[in-house]
């Protein structure tokens, strides 16, 4: 039976069994395959943490299969697969950030992704290279029945055009009402381009394997989940890998770059939107992929502000540039 599992943890630990010194303590992680082609040709991606804590539930792991804590393995005590057990620390914050790992199978990867899921309260876009689990299938499909109005529960994705429907496992033929689905359903906000298979121009492989979560509503906590995991059932249950669960604005916002170039990359059209809430400083949050040529905002403004202004920030916080606003009417303001 152990011959017919995968590893696909695909992790590096730096310099953890140095305890003299924490601070040196490195995990590189994601869906990287250290190849060739997984270098020059496939849509991959990395997650570096720098924390003692995390580099030392990595390493509790690595040793789980290694069979031993020192230099030299031991295949005889070494656990793979369903052998290995639920014997690390999940949660983790590294400078502020939240931060969640989970291994493959002992840690229930698919509960906790489903559990991600249900939190969702506006957009999830994902981007995957094998997607076969119907439940995590099932769970985008409540998040988005639940909401009843696809103008606040925007569900996108990219398929890799391998895994899109040459496997009659694939959840691709459910989530895009293709015929013979078992389980159809409609999502997005324009049902044709919601679900797409990728395009990739070096013609490799969408290796992605991650879910974004409400990265256009700041005020709903932003949040990634990233793997080395397929998402499918053998993926859950048998081969050894990896997830890492990371709330934050920033990193979300860099996962969403990338989402939308192979979406955009794969035919899609998507404009973004703009954040419906904010706060009493009247701070717009804008997607910051959209290339526009001509940009006009209006704003109503119900209270007197002397010389209001727009600040164009960067997305590391820096200001860069400012626009006064014009006033065109009572309480209305617009800026081009």
């Amino acid at each position: 039976m152990m011959g017919i599992t995968t590893c696909t943890i695909s992790f590096f630990i730096f310099d953890y069994r140095d305890s003299s010194v924490y601070t040196d303590d490195w995990v590189w992680t994601g869906s990287y395959n250290v190849t060739y082609w997984g270098t020059v040709a496939n849509t991959q991606n990395v997650v570096t943490i720098h924390d003692h804590d995390v580099a030392s539930a990595y390493t509790e792991e690595f040793e789980e299969m290694w069979g031993l804590s020192d230099n030299s393995p031991n295949p005889g005590n070494a656990k793979f697969s369903y052998y290995k057990t639920d014997n690390t620390e999940h949660q983790f914050n590294v400078d502020g950030v939240n931060i969640e790992v989970y291994f493959s199978p002992s840690d229930n990867f698919k509960d906790n992704l489903v559990n991600k899921i249900e939190t969702t309260n506006y957009e999830s876009y994902f981007s995957i290279f094998y997607f076969s689990h119907r439940d995590i299938s099932n769970a985008l499909k409540d998040v988005w029945n639940g909401r009843g109005d696809c103008a606040l529960s925007n569900i996108r994705g990219i398929f890799d055009e391998g895994c899109w429907t040459n496997n009659y496992n694939s959840e691709a033929i459910d989530i895009s009402f293709i015929p013979g689905s078992c389980n159809p359903w409609h999502p997005g906000l324009d049902t044709n381009l919601a679900i797409l298979r990728d395009n990739i121009c070096s013609d490799g492989l969408l290796h992605h394997k991650y879910l974004i979560i409400d990265v256009e509503h700041s005020e709903s906590g932003p949040r990634v989940i990233t793997v080395s995991t397929n998402w499918s059932y053998w993926g859950d249950n048998y081969n050894d890998g990896n997830s890492i669960f990371i709330q934050s604005d920033f990193i979300a916002n860099q996962y969403f770059q990338e989402w939308m170039a192979r979406y955009k990359e794969a035919g899609g059209e998507f404009s973004g939107i703009i954040s419906e809430n904010y706060n009493r400083s009247i701070t717009l949050i804008l997607s910051t992929d959209i290339i526009v040529n001509e940009l006009i905002i209006y704003l109503f403004l119900n209270e007197n502000i002397i010389n209001p202004i727009i600040d164009v920030i960067n997305l590391t916080g820096q200001k860069f540039t400012s626009f006064p606003l014009n006033k065109v009417g009572d309480g209305l303001y617009t800026v081009e």
